[in-house]
């Protein structure tokens, strides 16, 4: 039924197309069923987008932040493809700007980031490791209950189906199927070179535990909140073995938080241009290049910048946060 509805709709067609998102994600959308599907689109894009140069203005109030993020290419990759990464970054960056101040409110958007699990995996644990206990528990809580509302909502076939159609989508990302060349991860590349499923599984494993390590670290340290929270962003690009390149939308608050953090307190060496690379990077997955079959060099940029501030950031003395903020 979904595929003859998006053949009718777009004129697209393909024999497989798992819907890999959770039923909470169902409720999310389901105001947009009340208009039309060009009308969807229109609404789903502009709202998100604006959301996402709201978060960012707050992270770093310049007047070249959201000309910048307009200019980021995988904005224009978000809008061709008409996804979700605008709001990811809602999710994801204003829960982290929240955290400390709102911490029930910030756990709540945390929680919603839920509907993309693969990459709020490492949420709890930057959480459980910063002793953000108000926050943990809220964002506890939003998942618990919009699982249950979508039960009830759409009824608990919807999550038995969810849970087929991660399973299609596994076996899809390990057979190739899906296109690698739009990926975002050592994984994929690892495929696409021709690796073995083994050896892919085992490079993407030792990235997995470096980063989980990595942003356990920094967050039981209580390192800057600007670095603490790039930090955790990149881990969850870097952690996911399913990353496409419309998600790259995430790095932006990352971008951010330590572009203002430089502004202010200083760069580190390379850092500037660091950054830069990683801005203009994910021109690479725009039809035209095929450098992403070839060389990772995204996901190598990012894995290099992880590593840089963590290292960084873990040798300094620890900085302490109000209590009552935890």
């Amino acid at each position: 039924m979904l595929e003859e509805t998006i053949t009718q709709l777009t004129g697209f067609k393909d024999k497989k197309y798992p819907f890999s998102y959770p039923p909470t994600f169902l409720l999310i959308i389901l105001p947009l069923s009340l208009l039309s599907y060009l009308g969807a689109l229109a609404a789903w894009l502009s709202v998100t987008l604006a959301g996402n140069l709201a978060v960012l203005r707050r992270i770093a109030p310049h007047v070249l932040t959201p000309w910048m993020a307009l200019a980021f290419p995988a904005t224009f990759l978000n809008i061709l493809c008409g996804q979700n990464g605008f709001l990811s970054a809602v999710f994801l960056g204003g829960g982290l700007l929240l955290l400390d101040r709102r911490p029930w409110l910030g756990g709540v958007l945390l929680g919603f980031m839920s509907y993309k699990p693969h990459l709020s995996v490492l949420v709890p644990l930057a959480l459980l490791a910063g002793r953000h206990w108000k926050a943990l528990l809220a964002a506890g809580l939003t998942v618990a209950g919009t699982t249950l509302l979508s039960g009830v909502v759409f009824g608990w076939e919807t999550w038995s189906a969810f849970w087929r159609s991660l399973l299609l989508s596994s076996q899809l990302l390990q057979t190739g199927e899906f296109r690698l060349q739009n990926m975002s991860s050592f994984f994929a590349f690892a495929l696409s070179a021709g690796w073995n499923l083994s050896s892919a599984r085992l490079l993407q494993g030792i990235i997995m535990a470096a980063v989980a390590g990595g942003v356990a670290a920094a967050w039981f340290k209580q390192v800057p909140i600007p670095i603490r929270n790039a930090i955790l962003i990149l881990g969850a690009i870097l952690f996911s073995p399913y990353f496409y390149h419309y998600d790259l939308i995430i790095l932006l608050p990352a971008l951010a938080w330590l572009g203002w953090h430089g502004y202010q307190e200083g760069w580190f060496f390379g850092e500037r241009s660091l950054l830069f690379l990683i801005w203009v990077a994910p021109f690479v997955y725009f039809r035209f290049w095929n450098l992403t079959l070839t060389f990772p060099l995204l996901p190598l940029l990012i894995l290099i910048l992880f590593l840089i501030i963590v290292t960084k950031y873990l040798g300094k003395r620890q900085t302490t946060f109000p209590e009552g903020n935890r």
